[in-house]
């Protein structure tokens, strides 16, 4: 681990990245406190470099961000425009380095971030029940929850997907069951590596 985040650490500074004690700094602008994360490089290296979550066009539009972390691709949609993004994050410590981010970015007052999940676990609030307290139409999802994913679409009625325009996600097991699932909800859907895109048919 320790090698690969070298390795990333140096590919990031040749590209304009600024390490300092605890802190990374953008080419963006953005600034990020590491917390305790033992591969920050690699991690902003696949949101702002790789840009595996794309480039969506997320201007007036509301985010939702499963799986927050440390408010990395939480910040990447709010540099992409988005006018409000709502965020979970359960793991503390990582929960308590995303707002700091937040903070240190100024994206407070368009980012409200929950420390706790949202899907099937204890205390976690339903996608459902979310989705229904907004009103925006036009919604991007982001899900990266270590394997709650498939229990979040397969619980959520069809109704409420009406809502969510456009889906990007991290899978951990199969692939199959999410694009069959999410296909049957009208979205036209693709595969690169272990991410899955899914925008709704016009």
């Amino acid at each position: 681990m320790e090698f690969y985040e070298e390795l990333y650490r140096r590919y990031n500074q040749d590209a304009g990245f600024v390490y300092q004690s605890g802190l990374i700094e953008l080419p963006n602008g953005l600034k990020f406190i590491t917390g305790s994360e033992k591969s920050p490089s690699f991690v902003l290296d696949e949101i702002f470099l790789m840009k595996v979550y794309g480039e969506p066009d997320l201007n007036g539009r509301t985010a939702i961000d499963v799986g927050a972390s440390i408010a990395d691709s939480t910040l990447y949609f709010a540099k992409l425009g988005a006018s409000k993004i709502i965020a979970f994050e359960p793991n503390q410590e990582r929960f308590e380095t995303a707002q700091k981010n937040i903070e240190l970015n100024n994206f407070s007052k368009i980012i409200e971030i929950h420390e706790y999940g949202l899907g099937g676990g204890e205390g976690d609030m339903s996608l459902e029940k979310l989705i229904s307290e907004i009103k925006d139409g036009d919604i991007f999802l982001k899900i990266d929850c270590d394997g709650c994913e498939y229990e979040m679409l397969s619980s959520t009625s069809d109704s409420t997907f009406s809502k969510i325009s456009e889906i990007v996600m991290e899978y951990h097991a199969k692939a199959s069951p999410l694009i069959s699932r999410l296909e049957g909800l009208g979205y036209r859907t693709t595969k690169n590596g272990e991410m899955i895109r899914a925008v709704r048919s016009a």
